[in-house]
């Protein structure tokens, strides 16, 4: 029997969302997450099955859709994902610092850095930019006569076709997968007593971009953090945190994220209480 087009594509898998499910209320039984607008930082209550997700996402003729990247994506990269790294509700600790597991890992955040909405968005704008620069050297070289107007300028760019062609032609995957390989990991464990946890991001990793730190939120409770060579950070090792830790790992999704995901209202508090501390100082 024919396996029926799936039409509801996600760039983040359900699975990996309900590891941040939401545990206040009646939502429970819902599947649903506190989903956070970072502009506005309101947030609100949303199925887990209509959250970071779209309608043909994958698919470059969407009259014909074929799912080839959508099977593609669960046979490679999210079925392996999470038999490597989940035993039901638990995150297999033991294996996560094999070499086998960290080059797959190193290879699956590659690939979700690039999967994204977000990361559409900015292979559209970057071909848009490069579209702009040529009229304008076309016009210092003389070859156009009256002056560019970049800024009334509109460029209608596909960005779904964009973005599909990028994935299949990142020829630097192989170099961000060494890189990713050789930092320093770390699994970060909240302990038991606190109350505040671990959010995902819309763009699936993070990274503070002024330490060169990624960091991957596996649940609601246990995040891989992988630091540079020349950090402080001991490599393959397990830390127990809680407090101020928590908030930034969750704050490091700001930066690279349209929306954050959380389990509970506390984090998103204890998060928004963090930045108007470091940022008043």
């Amino acid at each position: 029997m024919k396996k029926p087009i799936v039409k509801n594509q996600h760039y983040i898998p359900q699975g990996y969302l309900r590891k941040f499910e939401l545990k206040e209320g009646k939502a429970k039984e819902k599947k649903r997450i506190l989903v956070l607008n970072i502009k506005s930082f309101e947030f609100e209550p949303k199925k887990i099955k209509k959250t970071l997700a779209s309608k043909f996402f994958y698919e470059a003729d969407v009259e014909n859709p074929d799912n080839i990247l959508e099977d593609g994506f669960e046979q490679v990269l999210e079925g392996p994902f999470f038999r490597n790294i989940y035993d039901g509700e638990r995150i297999k600790e033991e294996d996560i610092f094999s070499d086998s597991t960290k080059s797959f890992l190193s290879m699956y955040i590659a690939f979700q850095i690039t999967k994204t909405d977000k990361f559409r968005k900015m292979m559209a704008d970057l071909h848009g930019q490069v579209f702009k620069n040529i009229a304008l050297i076309l016009e210092k070289k003389g070859l156009i006569n009256s002056p560019v107007p970049t800024k009334e300028l509109k460029i209608n760019i596909d960005e779904k076709l964009i973005h599909l062609k990028a994935m299949g032609e990142m020829v630097p995957y192989n170099d961000i997968i060494k890189d990713l390989f050789n930092k320093k990991w770390v699994l970060l464990k909240i302990k038991n007593e606190s109350k505040i946890n671990f959010c995902a991001y819309s763009s699936g990793v993070g990274i503070d971009s002024r330490c060169q730190i990624h960091t991957f939120p596996l649940s609601k409770n246990v995040c891989l953090v992988l630091y540079p060579q020349n950090s402080q950070a001991i490599n393959n090792t397990v830390v127990n945190i809680t407090g101020e830790i928590i908030d930034y790992i969750n704050s490091v999704g700001l930066a690279c994220s349209e929306k954050l995901y959380f389990s509970n209202t506390k984090s998103i508090e204890s998060l928004k209480e963090f930045l108007t501390k470091y940022r008043n100082n």
